[in-house]
């Protein structure tokens, strides 16, 4: 059977043995995915049958498998002609020395430890069969056999005993670091194989001299100044066809670029590059051996889910650089804030994270193993909390965040990985409801709570698309003559199973989802769209103010976006104002004010909503180009009642008139408040006592009433009211 070397990897035939299913798919996924041609057996019987039809370039072998196992396999593989180059390796669990031993004994040419890493896999295959390739080549070409060692990093030896010297190539005494017109015996290798390994590489060396039997092992040689490299050193007995006598040959390879190769992808695979923690699938793996661990000894472990509060505006302002330095230092802290006793099973001798691991974004997690008290993991996370509110410097820059943990405990929220996560993950979501930078246990309750806000979540994309959202208008009426001048668009949701839905039920979803500007989006054109009806109608002329919440807002082309809506529906720009909230000011001030003018030069009105709850600087205020202030409804609702709200009212009327703007109170839903607001000076009123939200076509009809001469109705109600209130103050 002819073995000649592979032209190319990605033209290898590889053969594969193994009665485990999942194990077979698994080297098939991750070998055709570098380009192999792969062929499957599932017992050593069918491996020699399909090793006869493909004549593969290289086999994997299970160890232990029905009807013939993979070392009596490999055995008679070795007794085809030309078969012994021919890479074969045996997959075994790495503890099993017995079998390891063995496959070697029968002719195995390397073995993977099991469970083994599909790219570490692959790698491995592609690197035997490279070394194969270069065997080829030497056994083809002796002339040029230097300069293939040297590519090959393969130096060669040869021993004639009884004599004493060894007969080394070139490329041998480079790997060791030796010049070339060095002398080498048994002793002066064995003096720079690395001491650890020395008593390793000598038995191997004496096995082939007492029994004949190849013998491989992969061992260090220590080079100068401490520094290491990686050796795959092979030995084997002849005779010598010349002399008659014994000769042992071998091969040690350079194969330090191979394990540095190999560490960098195992840390690829398991661990997070910014913070060094392990990843999501290597957390996995860990949570799953403490959760083995915890079964068999009947003991309790908690898992938290850690996620930093507002970690988005950090890389929106500082950037993505600065973000990433926080995420590390972040890891750093909560690794140093767990202490021994929280957790007592390591994982890896001296990896330093304990069980830490950073799933992704800003979210890390944490398995604590030493549990007795629930309290004790309480008192846990709150020093994490703790450790990570304290100020970060970063680049001379002082940085302050917070974070939210959910807690779920084995074994009362679940049983396997997967779902610890999962109840930990909602667990934290419920401690970002409380305020953030809390922490908060898990319970069923909060799973239920978490499935109907995914259901909401899922009916909100549905209905954006189906068009199930509808815009409510609530009357703003000037106080001095009674007449309705403006009116709020307010969306509301046409849920096809829950009925008419108020915003307080879903904006915050799809704020939390990225939806929110969408939302704003389509609530801004079909305002406009409705004003430009009310207009063409011949109806006296009213303003529609529309929310911007602070995503439409920092929109980049929100001025653009506006401008267009103006042009295509056609509305009057003095008719249409845009609300928003002065918090707007905290992100960016300067840019909120170029934004501001823009959006103003365009001839629409801004209005500040909700004024008095935010921090804006009343410095910015009088610069601002805002034609009015809108007080919100928490200070109204007790204006009657309380003399601070009533204060800070009359404060506010007071700031918006000497600045020149109107203001609005909303809210007001009494005759005792519309008659404290009138007293106080307000210009404008908003609130279910003067008219609540309603659709457009309702809203249309109190409009037509307004402009009938004489008309009775809703109109003549609100100047009613406003009229008596006048005259009680």
């Amino acid at each position: 059977m002819d073995k000649s070397p592979v032209t190319s990897a990605r033209q290898a035939r590889i053969l594969v043995v193994d009665d485990d299913e999942s194990v077979l798919r698994l080297a098939t996924e991750a070998l055709e995915a570098e380009g192999f041609a792969v062929f499957q057996a599932r017992n050593g019987t069918q491996g020699i049958d399909l090793f006869r039809k493909v004549n593969p370039d290289i086999v994997l072998t299970d160890a232990m498998m029905p009807v013939m196992d993979g070392l009596e396999f490999c055995s008679r593989l070795r007794r085809f002609p030309n078969t012994d180059q021919l890479p074969v390796i045996v997959l075994t669990g790495l503890e099993d020395i017995p079998a390891v031993q063995r496959a070697y004994e029968v002719g195995a040419t390397d073995f993977i430890g099991k469970p083994f890493n599909g790219i570490v896999l692959s790698h491995r295959v592609r690197y035997i069969l490279k070394a194969s390739e270069n065997m080829h080549r030497l056994k083809e070409s002796r002339s040029c056999l230097a300069q293939a060692q040297r590519i090959a990093h393969l130096g060669n030896w040869e021993w004639s005993i009884p004599e004493t010297a060894w007969s080394v190539s070139e490329e041998f005494l480079r790997i060791l670091d030796l010049p070339q017109d060095s002398s080498m015996d048994l002793e002066s290798f064995l003096l720079r194989v690395h001491p650890d390994d020395r008593g390793q590489v000598k038995n191997s060396i004496e096995q082939v001299v007492d029994g004949g039997h190849p013998t491989e092992a992969n061992y260090r040689i220590s080079g100068p100044g401490g520094s290491e490299r990686f050796i795959h050193g092979q030995t084997t007995f002849i005779v010598d066809p010349l002399k008659h006598r014994p000769k042992i040959v071998g091969t040690i390879q350079d194969i330090t670029e191979l394990k540095q190769a190999e560490k960098k992808i195992q840390f690829l695979a398991y661990y997070d590059a910014v913070t060094g923690l392990p990843n999501r699938s290597h957390f996995k793996e860990r949570l799953e051996q403490s959760l083995a661990y915890a079964k068999r000894h009947s003991l309790a472990l908690a898992t938290l889910f850690i996620d930093l509060d507002h970690f988005k505006k950090i890389n929106d302002t500082l950037g993505h650089s600065m973000g990433d330095m926080l995420l590390h230092d972040v890891g750093s802290r909560i690794r140093d804030a767990l202490r021994v006793e929280d957790v007592a099973a390591r994982f890896g001798e001296g990896d330093g994270t304990s069980g830490v691991a950073r799933l992704g974004g800003d979210e890390f997690t944490v398995i604590l193993t030493s549990v007795k008290y629930a309290q004790d993991v309480a008192r846990v996370a709150q020093r994490l909390l703790s450790a990570v509110s304290m100020p970060f410097a970063l680049h001379g820059q002082e940085v302050v965040i917070t974070a939210s943990i959910g807690i779920s405990l084995f074994p009362n929220d679940g049983g396997d990985a997967e779902t610890l996560i999962q109840h930990a993950d909602t667990a934290m979501y419920h401690a970002k409801t409380r305020g953030r930078n809390a922490w908060e246990f898990f319970s069923p309750a909060m799973n239920d709570r978490a499935l109907d806000r995914l259901a909401l979540e899922t009916d909100l994309r549905k209905s954006l698309e189906n068009g199930n959202f509808i815009v409510h208008y609530q009357p703003q009426v000037c106080l001095r003559t009674g007449n309705v001048v403006g009116a709020e668009a307010l969306v509301r949701w046409q849920h096809p199973a829950l009925g008419l839905l108020q915003p307080a039920r879903f904006l915050p979803v799809a704020r939390e989802v990225g939806l929110m500007s969408r939302i704003d989006d389509w609530v801004l054109q079909e305002a406009c769209i409705q004003g430009r009806s009310w207009q063409c109608a011949g109806l006296a002329p009213i303003r529609i103010a529309v929310n911007l919440s602070n995503e439409l807002f920092w929109k980049s082309n929100l001025v653009e976006q506006v401008q267009e809506t103006l042009a295509i529906t056609g509305i009057n720009p003095g008719l249409l104002e845009l609300e928003m909230t002065e918090n707007i000011l905290l992100e960016d001030s300067e840019k909120a004010i170029q934004r501001l003018r823009a959006l103003a030069s365009l001839g629409v009105g801004l209005c500040i909503d909700d004024f008095g709850t935010g921090f804006s600087s009343l410095g910015n205020l009088k610069y601002l180009p805002f034609g009015r202030l809108k007080i919100d409804r928490s200070f109204v609702r007790n204006i009657t009642s309380d003399p601070t709200d009533a204060a800070i009212v009359t404060t506010i009327i007071a700031l918006g008139h000497q600045l020149k703007r109107q203001v609005l109170a909303e809210g007001v839903e009494s005759q005792e408040q519309l008659e404290e607001v009138v007293k106080l000076g307000c210009d404008l009123v908003q609130g279910f006592l003067l008219g609540r939200p309603e659709k457009a076509e309702k809203f249309t009809s109190l409009l037509r009433s307004a402009g009938r001469s004489g008309a009775s109705g809703s109109t003549d109600k609100l100047k009613q009211l406003t009229e008596s209130a006048r005259v009680a103050v």
